[in-house]
């Protein structure tokens, strides 16, 4: 076994039960990151929050869950995310977990960011526990949609359950 993995898997087991929710400044998704990781916390993941300009590229490694999400409102900031994306081909992140999402209004118009987030994810070998989800901003484009929080936090609840479960079984 090549030495490096070998420190990866010491390290995960190390830090098992661990999550970050990754998001940009747009248009009610730091609401809904905050959400989640409220929702990740009460499964028992020990959760941090972090705006995408804040990322510290070399801590990801102690995760086991990567969550990331933007907001279609303001396409700019989708480009920090992609920025950071790319950062993240130099790690070895195989054997994680990720889930995305995005934020955008209600209509056929709006571009589905969290697709190209999953699939940029995926990309980097990490293994997508769920499939990506979009809260809905109303009609006052600076409010989140009556419930997308309360919904936001029981995806977190689930994705959480589902990482420790899944840690348990490769234990």
């Amino acid at each position: 076994m090549c030495p490096m993995r070998s420190q990866i898997t010491k390290q995960q087991q190390e830090n098992q039960n661990r999550a970050i929710v990754i998001f940009d400044s747009g248009a009610g998704t730091d609401s809904i990151a905050k959400s989640l990781e409220a929702g990740l916390r009460k499964a028992g993941l020990e959760t941090d929050c972090v705006n995408v300009n804040n990322v510290l590229i070399d801590s990801l490694g102690k995760y086991d869950l990567v969550c990331m999400g933007a907001s279609t409102k303001e396409f700019a900031t989708y480009k920090l995310m992609r920025s950071l994306l790319r950062r993240l081909e130099a790690l070895y992140l195989h054997g994680r977990f990720a889930f995305a999402f995005d934020v955008r209004i209600d209509s056929p118009l709006s571009c589905d960011l969290s697709k190209r987030i999953e699939s940029s994810l995926k990309g980097l070998g990490l293994e997508i526990i769920a499939p990506r989800a979009s809260a809905i901003i109303g009609t006052n484009p600076s409010r989140l949609r009556e419930g997308e929080q309360e919904i936001f936090e029981q995806i977190g609840k689930h994705l959480g359950i589902a990482v420790i479960r899944a840690n348990m079984i490769q234990a």
